[in-house]
């Protein structure tokens, strides 16, 4: 089995972190992850990328909710909602990377989380996949709502 880069394993550790009430400052959170086997390197930069998803929250909740009707987010286990905050985010940044993006998000949740949530990951992004193409067709250009912060 494939498994999830070690910069997206230490994002999901920091986003859960976060998500459980965890203070968003980059270094209390690196020092939080101090013990895992990822560089230094990958720990800087999950980190930094879990600051980025934090502060677009309620943009991707937002984008992410109707994608899942029957499980909205704040139902979904911790987990599994960092998960797809990630993995949305990051094909915000990279949209060309976009299967890649949701393999590594799939094996996230093997690694992470339940044994249904490799099936439920997949299906949320997928539709997230196929609605952010869909906007893009319609307007001739990428449409997902989602901005970087600082843009």
């Amino acid at each position: 089995m494939r498994v999830a880069k070690d910069w997206r394993r230490a994002a999901l550790q920091a986003l859960y972190i976060l998500d459980r009430g965890g203070d968003p400052v980059a270094q209390g959170l690196t020092a939080a992850l101090e013990g895992s086997t990822a560089s230094e390197a990958d720990r800087a930069r999950g980190v930094n990328f879990a600051l980025r998803i934090w502060e677009c929250g309620r943009i991707l909740d937002n984008e992410l909710n109707p994608l899942s009707p029957d499980w909205p987010l704040h139902r979904q286990p911790v987990l599994d909602r960092s998960i797809l905050r990630l993995a949305a985010q990051e094909m915000t940044e990279a949209p060309e990377q976009w299967k890649v993006v949701i393999s590594e998000a799939i094996d996230l949740a093997r690694e992470f989380s339940t044994e249904e949530s490799p099936r439920f990951i997949n299906g949320v992004l997928d539709r997230l996949q196929r609605e952010r193409q869909r906007n893009q067709d319609q307007s001739g250009e990428a449409e997902h709502g989602i901005v970087s912060p600082g843009d």
